[in-house]
């Protein structure tokens, strides 16, 4: 039972420290640039 854990935890953490962190990472900057951008009003005012 302890080699098919081995292959398991590696898939995972392949999955999770591979396309998980990149893939969080796009997302969470254009979320935090939205904030951004509506928290400053004289963006906003030059934008429209």
């Amino acid at each position: 039972s302890r080699e098919p854990l081995k292959p398991e935890i590696k898939s995972a953490t392949r999955v999770t420290g591979g396309p998980a962190t990149p893939r969080k990472g796009p997302p969470k900057f254009k979320q935090r640039q939205t904030r951004q951008f509506k928290s400053k009003p004289p963006k906003k005012g030059v934008q429209g």
